[in-house]
């Protein structure tokens, strides 16, 4: 198993986080399930907001390493999600970093 969390940081809550600012589509969220959800490609996926509204961590499971790999390389994902949110967050000066961990079940 693959477990990437990746915690983001802003300055102040008067700015949303990505997530928060822009809803996924239905049309996205059923290319999600379909690809990598109902495959077990993509285990769990959960948003934890810090007590003071500053953090927000984002905890996935994938089933690999190459699965999530095909994540970020799906065009559907890149114009819908990760491309406008990268924008978001250098515009909005929102930071992030990633840790990943690679789990032998």
């Amino acid at each position: 198993m693959f477990k990437l969390t990746k915690i983001q940081k802003r300055t102040s809550t008067d700015v949303p986080f990505y997530f928060q600012a822009n809803p996924q589509s239905k049309a996205y969220i059923q290319h999600i399930v379909t690809k990598y959800i109902n495959t077990g490609l993509l285990k769990s996926s959960e948003w934890v907001i810090s007590e003071d509204g500053l953090e927000a961590t984002l905890f996935t499971e994938w089933q690999s390493p190459d699965e999530f790999l095909k994540f970020v390389s799906d065009d559907v994902c890149i114009e819908q999600q990760i491309q406008p949110g990268q924008i978001y967050d250098a515009e909005n000066k929102i930071a992030s970093d990633l840790i990943a961990d690679i789990i032998d079940e």
